[in-house]
């Protein structure tokens, strides 16, 4: 062939919807083997990767998304053919129910700014899982959409009477973003959020309990452990 001849694949830049990319064409690097790793007896069934930014997380989630969850079944060969895990062919493919979060956005410098931030991240997630579900039925009371960990404790009150309830993978991006940021410029605020009856404390204790009921597994990514005590 001549080297005239060849085309070089779109850089996806900026891009970080997995699907989209792979739908386009467009050039990425194979990482789909990593969950086969995921599935090994060996791993726990609640990881936290940290890497540091500019690292690929967004779209590892996004992969894993469009991998586990139900909705993506019918798109699973244009996603994922000619990838790694595709020739695994592994039975656990879209076969969960995915609510993943990003905290990437959050930001605030008093509490309350924080968790209004918080709340609207929390709902944007809920929002996207009724959107891929349309017959999920939720409508929570604005007394539990007050706090994160009201908000998600409403959440899995109404899957577990969901009748197409199947397993739940909560996934969430960026979980420490504006925590980091928080430990350098405002300790007190940090200590606040994070300690025993803080508003952080209480959302992965109320996810934490999950698991105990409806959450079968969770994914989550970061830059530090600076919050993984949660």
């Amino acid at each position: 062939m001549n080297v005239n001849d060849t085309k070089l694949q779109s850089n996806p830049y900026g891009e970080f919807a997995y699907e989209t990319f792979r739908k386009l064409g467009h050039a990425f690097i194979d990482k789909s083997a990593v969950i086969k790793d995921l599935e090994s007896a060996d791993t726990p069934r609640y990881p936290v990767l940290l890497r540091p930014r500019r690292f690929g997380k967004s779209t590892f989630v996004r992969m894993l998304k469009c991998f586990y969850d139900i909705s993506y079944k019918s798109s699973y060969d244009e996603i994922f053919s000619q990838t790694a895990i595709y020739r695994e062919n592994l039975e656990s493919h879209n076969t969960y129910h995915v609510l993943d979060f990003n905290f990437s956005g959050v930001s605030g410098t008093k509490e309350d700014t924080l968790v209004s931030s918080y709340i609207i991240a929390v709902s944007r997630g809920i929002t996207n899982f009724k959107a891929r579900y349309p017959d999920f039925v939720f409508n929570p009371t604005d007394a539990q959409k007050e706090t994160p960990s009201g908000f998600i404790k409403s959440f899995f009150e109404a899957y577990e009477l969901y009748p197409s309830r199947a397993n739940l993978y909560i996934m969430i991006d960026e979980y420490d973003n504006f925590a980091n940021g928080l430990l350098s410029k405002n300790l007190e605020l940090f200590k606040a959020i994070t300690s025993a009856g803080g508003f952080l404390k209480d959302f992965y204790a109320a996810i934490k309990e999950g698991t105990g009921d409806c959450v079968a597994k969770t994914f989550i990514t970061g830059v530090s452990s600076v919050l993984s005590t949660l």
